[in-house]
């Protein structure tokens, strides 16, 4: 197990991402985490699922290309899974880290999205901080 878990970490350092999402509601936003993993190799995806749970997707086809898939796990899953994974990240591991603490910050409120002004203030600088971890090109 412990060989398959580091074998994920190297995986997902190289074609994984991590981001704190924002779906708009009427009058509000809701933040929530999510990790995916895109590859046209499914059944290494399909690991992905074995180990951690979340779903695999085949995404659409454009023009020539190969068929690609996505595996994809959000909230405490993903959690747990950038958990498991973090002794052995080196790409990821500031963005998991800062993942992991948006999840436990949401999970110590409870569901529903009922979240004190003081969480839902953390959860915009939050994603504005994995925002500008993930973004391309030169700062």
């Amino acid at each position: 197990m412990k060989n398959k878990v580091a074998w994920a970490a190297g995986f997902f350092d190289g074609e994984g991402s991590i981001a704190i999402c924002r779906q708009s509601k009427p009058n509000d936003h809701l933040y929530y985490m999510r990790c995916e993993v895109t590859n046209t190799h499914r059944a290494s995806l399909e690991i992905f699922q074995q180990l951690f749970g979340g779903k695999v997707y085949e995404k659409s086809q454009r023009g020539n290309r190969k068929p690609s898939f996505v595996w994809r796990a959000s909230g405490p899953v993903a959690a747990q899974m950038l958990e498991d994974l973090y002794p052995y990240l080196v790409v990821k591991k500031e963005r998991a880290e800062l993942a992991i603490l948006f999840q436990a910050d949401r999970t110590e409120v409870g569901s529903g999205g009922r979240h004190t002004p003081e969480i839902r203030k953390q959860s915009v600088r939050d994603h504005a901080a994995m925002a500008q971890l993930n973004a391309r090109g030169v700062n």
